[in-house]
Formats: structure tokens, sequence, C-alpha cells
């Protein structure tokens, strides 16, 4: 199957071509006809929030995104204000409820501003639906179908980790702006001349946060029931401070275009920052998501422009004028002047792409598993921080790359092998 068969309807919608999603997610060949749960893509993510229409509007001055459907008590929808926002082919659908008694409201309550539900692409929910109660899924939504003047989208919907939940979205007989319920919407704000028309092309991963002792868990029931393969792990001090740790594992599926890093905590000097976002959103959640550019200089100016909250100095992104920042092979690059011909302008260099796609080019630890109940029990008495170890091979981040998981027997089937492929940032 060729490259240019898998690309969605909002890749094709964005005009992105099948070279550029290798360089910005790492899109990779796979044939979905040996897949039990085939997962086309992304479709969504959706948000629960406090003020939906404020959210709408902040996504669209600082993250440039555009305002394309609606849904709330003006077309039927008499609990909540509902928007949804693209930039080339991400899609963000946010969620404020209008009616107190509002399941988004009790979710807000609860949890606060956040992701309740990261939609997937595929093209069979009836047969996705079937693979995943036989592994043992819990089904939140049977399949069903949802029908307007502009077609009909079939919908299906399974938990995972706290309150999040995957819908499961076909929508090859649709046309409408974005499901039955929603209108066209066009905003009237305006950007300025400077801001380019998508400062992000694509979604490349969304991250899980969960217990201590879960992450396998969750790991497996991924490569059980959505057949997804183990792409990378970051075990020990991988990723770690003197006083905060974690522990991840990446998971994604066959393509490569759907990709979700899951994070347990680690013991450390302090609490782990996973052990803080556990508290603070009162469970398990989606910490984080990562959108893809092609120019990652111009969208942090453009979203400073405009009152969006980036780090004045993340690493090797943004120095001050009296250090270069070295690039990813390690010189220095002074691009101030080369860029914009401006000498008040910082030095920036290139941002090194995530360690998670440069996993291969660094050398990779043996990590011996211990059994995982001994580890977590470990863990909880402070005696072990990661995975037991074993021959550190060189300085830097470890990292081992499983190429085959291991699938639990419960609903064993045909195992694809993990591929990973680097990937060079859009230059």
């Amino acid at each position: 199957m060729t490259l240019e068969y898998t690309l969605t309807d909002s890749e094709k919608l964005a005009r992105l071509d099948t070279e550029t999603l290798r360089q910005l997610i790492g899109l990779v060949e796979h044939d979905p006809g040996r897949d039990p749960f085939p997962v086309g893509g992304w479709d969504a993510v959706v948000w629960a929030v406090g003020n939906a229409t404020q959210t709408a509007h902040y996504l669209q001055s600082a993250y440039g995104m555009d305002l394309v459907a609606y849904s709330g008590p003006t077309t039927g929808n008499r609990d909540r204000h509902s928007y949804v926002l693209t930039s080339g082919a991400v899609r963000f659908v946010v969620e404020g409820a209008v009616d107190p008694d509002s399941p988004v409201a009790e979710r807000h309550r609860m949890h606060g501003d956040g992701v309740v539900d990261i939609a997937l692409q595929v093209p069979d929910v009836d047969k996705c639906i079937d693979h995943a109660r036989r592994c043992g899924a819990t089904i939140l939504d049977e399949p069903h179908d949802v029908t307007d003047e502009h077609g009909t989208v079939r919908l299906a919907a399974i938990a995972t980790y706290g309150q999040t939940r995957h819908t499961l979205v076909d929508r090859s007989r649709y046309t409408g702006p974005y499901l039955p319920g929603y209108v066209v919407k066009t905003s009237a704000y305006r950007r300025r001349d400077n801001m380019p028309h998508n400062l992000f092309q694509a979604l490349d991963h969304v991250v899980g946060n969960v217990e201590l002792g879960r992450m396998d868990e969750w790991v497996g029931f991924y490569n059980r029931v959505m057949g997804f393969v183990n792409m990378a792990e970051f075990v020990g001090d991988d990723i770690a401070t003197e006083y905060s740790a974690l522990m991840s594992k990446v998971v994604c599926s066959g393509n490569h275009r759907v990709k979700f890093p899951l994070n347990e905590p680690a013991v450390g000097k302090k609490r782990s920052q996973i052990d803080e976002f556990l508290e603070f959103h009162r469970g398990p959640g989606v910490q984080h998501l990562a959108l893809a550019t092609s120019d990652i200089l111009t969208a942090v100016d453009r979203m400073r422009d405009e009152g969006g909250r980036v780090p004045r100095d993340p690493a090797c992104l943004l120095r001050g004028s009296g250090t270069a920042c070295p690039d990813r092979a390690g010189a220095g690059t002074d691009r101030r002047t080369a860029e914009t011909g401006d000498p008040r302008r910082p030095r920036r260099g290139r941002l090194p792409a995530a360690d998670l796609h440069q996993a291969d080019r660094r050398p990779a630890d043996r990590v011996l598993r211990a059994d995982r109940t001994a580890r977590v029990a470990r863990f909880r008495e402070g005696q072990l921080q990661g995975a037991v170890r074993g021959d550190r091979a060189g300085a830097g981040r470890a990292r081992e790359l499983l190429i085959r998981p291991t699938v639990p027997g419960a609903c064993a089937g045909p195992v694809r092998s993990g591929e990973l492929r680097c990937r060079q940032p859009v230059r």
C-alpha cells in the first residue's frame, strides 16, 4: 500500500504530502489490511474548558487556528457551546457548559480545563469495536449512525486511562464541516498581515499520565486492543533531575501517525511531576500534546507577538544575544543577521528533533526487565528509580527500542514489528 493512499481527508485539505509528513511526524508505509483494529489517523482532540468562547478566540489569536464549525443552543445543542478549530491537519473541538447540569460542567468541576476525548479515524467502526470487546476494552458508546443533510457519520467510543475516551469515527460518507449538529462558523477575528496561514501542520503525539505501576498496563492495553507497537521507552535517569523523575513508554499505530507516550512517576528526592499532575488533575489524564510545524522559529515569534505563552529561553531554541545556540551537529550557529538582517534580534539555533524520534541515533542501553510487581514495590520503598540496568552504553539519555512488543495472551494475534525512523526537521 502506498503512502498516498493512506493520507487522511484533513491532510489532503491541508495540502500536506507524504514527504512533508515523513519529516513532520515520521510517517511510514503500512498496510492496514493486516490490522484487527486499523487506525487511519487523528480525527479530533476534544477539550472541556470553563469558557469555550474565550478559549476559541485565544486559539485563533495566539495559535493561528481557524474557526470552522459550531454547535450550541442556537443549533439545538442545549447544554454546551462547542467550537471546532483547525490548523493544517490538526482539529481541536473546544466545549464549555451552558447548563450547570451538563456532563461538560461536571467534568470541568472535577478536572479543570483539559482533554476529554482523543478521537481517531477508522475505516470500520464495527470491526474495531468487536475486536476491542473481545480484548476486554470498556465500550462507552456502541456503534451508531448520526445523519444530517451532509450525509452520515458512524461513531463509537471506548474508555482509556482516567476519564479519557477514544471516539472512533468513520466519516467516509459525510461532507459536512465536522459532525451532524454542527454548522459552518467563521470568525470576525482577523490575523495580522505577517501571520502565516497555519502555524502548525499536524498533530505529533498526545501524552497520558497514569498512576505508579499502571504504565505497563496501559501499554499492554494499546498493544492488545488497538494493535499499537512499542516505539521507545525512557527509564531510570533518562527523564530525571536531581529532584524529580518519571518513566515513559511510547506506543504508536502501524503507520506512526498516532503516537501515545505514557508516563508514570519514578522516585526522586522530591515528588515527581507526574505525581503533581495526578494530584492537581485528580487522576490520570492527558498531560500535553505536541504540534508539528514546518517552521518552529516563525511559529514561536508569531505566538509571542499575539500574546501566546512561550518560554523565554527553551534550550537550543532561543538564546540571549551573548551566546550562540549549537545546532544538532554541535556547531555554533548565529542566525540573527542571516535570517532577519537585524543584529538586535536574539541568536537562534535549530531545535533538535524530539528524543523519541532520534532514539536510534544514540547508543541504547540493555535494560534488564525486573519482575513488574517487585519493581513497583521497590519504587514505593524508594529503593529503585528505574528498571534494573546493565552495561550502560555511553553517556547521554538512554532508551531501549522495543522492536517486537510483548502482547498479553488474552487477545494474542499477529504482532506488527515496530519500525522507528529518524526524521529531520523541515528546513
